[in-house]
């Protein structure tokens, strides 16, 4: 089996093995652990998507794996900065029934923070690299608002609302005080969520928990003294752990998620996405001034405008030289 180490992206080996007409390795089968990737931004959606890592179709992957008797033991393999609170808990949810009922093991790549890690404490351990980027324990929230840039273009929009908070996430003004309040008290109400599943996850007081959050980002080394990782090992040392613990030896196969794409699915996803709004093409040129890559710009301008309100993300880009 032919382990992808970033299924989410398209690279021009993979293009070359589908035009040359080289069909896929057949899937695992018999007893054996499954390898399930977390790869870019979290966010809610049915259909996967390349660069990001899409709640429903990890669900119904986490749903399949726990009900096949074969699968002895799972690996999470995440690297993600985070991404939607909704989503995040979704995916604990369904990491955590799995866990239930077999082995989890949750491998950190180069990151693992904020939702990426709320993903991984559901696992019964958590391997990360020293280097490892961890923790992030924490949410942020906010939404865009044009009303400025509607006004300097002529635009006047008007906003009809029945109720105070109705209207709390139209784009064309601010937050007022008491929609500011209610904003308050769902972000709160999300952080302690956050802090009660990494306490369930990984058996520890809640107390012990906020010593290790409050947003803070650490490296895998540091989150193990502060009990968020159990061992510094990578992929391979996850896969071994996965395979001791459930009771399979070294010849068993490995099951990848997502599978292998062909060239039809590879391509729409890569080109496809629709037409950006005003808001999107806005937001593209403001981050374009801090010199971030395209595909970079693209993912965070998904997250940002992707209706969710509130993000289990880290509020920082990482370059690691």
């Amino acid at each position: 089996v032919r382990l992808v180490p970033k299924p989410g992206d398209v690279s021009l080996t993979d293009l070359l093995s589908v035009l040359s007409g080289e069909t896929p390795k057949s899937k695992a089968t018999g007893p054996r652990v499954a390898l399930a990737y977390v790869t870019g931004n979290i966010v809610e959606g049915q259909q996967p998507m390349i660069r990001e890592a899409r709640s429903g179709p990890f669900v119904k992957a986490m749903r399949r794996l726990a009900e096949d008797d074969n699968v002895k033991a799972v690996v999470i393999r995440i690297n993600s900065p985070g991404g939607s609170a909704l989503a995040s808990d979704r995916m604990w949810q369904a990491a955590r029934s799995v866990a239930a009922r077999k082995p989890v093991i949750a491998s950190v790549g180069d990151m693992a923070a904020s939702g990426g890690y709320y993903i991984a404490s559901a696992a019964q351990e958590v391997f990360a690299h020293p280097s490892s980027l961890v923790g992030s324990i924490g949410v942020v929230g906010g939404k865009i608002s044009m009303g400025n840039l509607a006004k300097r273009v002529g635009v006047n929009p008007v906003v009809l609302q029945r109720g105070k908070n109705a209207a709390w996430a139209t784009i064309v003004r601010p937050l007022n005080e008491v929609e500011k309040n209610a904003f308050q008290h769902m972000l709160e109400d999300t952080y302690g969520r956050f802090i009660s599943r990494v306490a369930t996850g990984r058996s520890m007081d809640e107390a012990k928990v906020q010593q290790a959050a409050e947003g803070r980002v650490m490296t895998g080394a540091e989150g193990q003294q502060r009990g968020l990782v159990d061992q510094m090992g990578g992929l391979q040392a996850s896969l071994a752990r996965a395979r001791e613990l459930g009771q399979v030896g070294p010849e068993a196969g490995v099951e990848v998620w997502p599978p292998q794409r062909g060239l039809i699915n590879t391509l729409a996803e890569a080109f496809g996405g629709g037409e950006a709004t005003v808001s999107q093409h806005a937001l593209r040129r403001e981050l374009e001034l801090f010199g971030l890559p395209a595909s970079q710009v693209a993912a965070l301008v998904e997250l940002l405008t992707s209706g969710e309100h509130t993000a289990l993300v880290t509020p920082y880009l990482f370059q690691v030289r």
